[in-house]
């Protein structure tokens, strides 16, 4: 079998199991966890995860229907079957023995307390090319995504400090067509065609709190690789910018640049965090997610503001719940979008938008 993408030799892995050693004195805090995951050869893959004093060091595989999981989530089954399968999925995942997701899981049920004044957070170092679908999988038959905040983290990440976690300014936007509700609720900087986008990305002087791509209005395969325009732009520079990318980029064939890599691309070069979808998602569906969000940066007063991650978290609490009253063709497809939009970066990072009438 090939070497799967992030993965390393069973020497290794061997090596780094054995010198894995966490300080006794070393504590992280109570609402702290973290999961990293290693592709290994033969389906083999690594785990190691953290909480507190507490670790879990494991090598073993996946159950098969988790590797089923990333393809049924873009075929064309509908989304109350869908709803149905990924709860299979989950029953499943809750007593398969040599599963190593499952026996994460169930650690983990032992680790947090989702009522505690501190809200449970986990960040989650997936170096598989799997898919796995994280915020969807239940602890304590809740979805991950609403139990707890989730942070992804993508290679490449600059690990530098920054004191300010606040993203503030106007919107950047790009998008074929300004069509969105939000749109008049805070100030933005449209952009239609894309290389005209790339080219303020770069070179503006002005303080954007967020950049917004909208994948949805692409009417064709992008020709333009953004790389040089991302790499040298002054707005990331200045770590302080929220991208939100909303559906999936596409790129045509000669640019070679997948989702993934774009998103790596934003948080590489300075964006303080990059929200994106794992899959993708029908379009309806992704506008209400979208109109979702900007309506709870418009809720949150500037007093009081609450981190990007805990925002996505309240808004994946709001559809499951609704779920949990209804199950229905829109309620099991807003479900699903709203899961699959996911935050890779810093776990503080807070935004604020001024309003237009200011």
């Amino acid at each position: 079998m090939a070497k799967l993408e992030g993965a390393v030799t069973p020497t290794e892995i061997a090596e780094h199991i054995d010198s894995v050693t966490f300080d006794p004195e070393q504590t992280l805090p109570n609402h702290l966890t973290s999961v990293s995951i290693e592709a290994l050869n033969e389906g083999e893959y690594y785990l190691r995860a953290h909480h507190g004093k507490q670790d879990l060091v494991e090598q073993g595989q996946f159950a098969p229907l988790l590797l089923q999981l990333p393809k049924l989530i873009e075929s064309k089954l509908s989304p109350e079957n869908l709803v149905g399968e990924i709860d299979t999925c989950n029953a499943t995942l809750q007593s398969h023995p040599s599963c190593l997701v499952g026996r994460f899981l169930r650690w983990l049920t032992h680790q947090i307390n989702v009522e505690e004044a501190t809200p449970a957070c986990l960040t989650i170092a997936d170096h598989t090319n799997l898919g796995i679908p994280w915020e969807l999988l239940e602890v304590e038959e809740m979805p991950l995504g609403a139990a707890v905040q989730t942070i992804h983290h993508c290679p490449d990440i600059q690990k530098t400090e920054t004191v300010e976690p606040f993203c503030s300014g106007e919107v950047l936007a790009y998008a074929a067509v300004p069509s969105q509700r939000w749109q008049a609720t805070y100030r933005w900087q449209h952009y239609s065609e894309f290389d005209q986008f790339l080219g303020n990305l770069q070179k503006s002087k002005a303080s954007y709190g967020l950049v917004y791509i909208d994948g949805f209005e692409v009417p064709e395969a992008l020709r333009l690789n953004p790389t040089a325009y991302i790499k040298r732009s002054r707005l990331l520079k200045s770590q302080a910018s929220l991208v939100f990318i909303n559906g999936q980029m596409l790129f045509d064939e000669s640019v070679s640049l997948s989702h993934l890599a774009f998103l790596n691309l934003f948080l590489r070069y300075g964006a303080r965090g990059v929200i994106g979808t794992q899959k993708r998602v029908k379009a309806e569906m992704a506008q209400q997610v979208v109109e979702m969000f900007f309506s709870g940066c418009q809720a949150h007063r500037p007093d009081a503001p609450i981190t990007v991650p805990a925002m996505l978290q309240q808004m994946r609490r709001q559809v499951y719940e609704r779920l949990e009253e209804e199950i229905s063709d829109d309620s099991c497809a807003l479900y699903l979008a709203t899961f699959l939009y996911v935050y890779y970066g810093n776990p503080q990072t807070l935004l604020q938008l001024p309003p237009a009438d200011t």
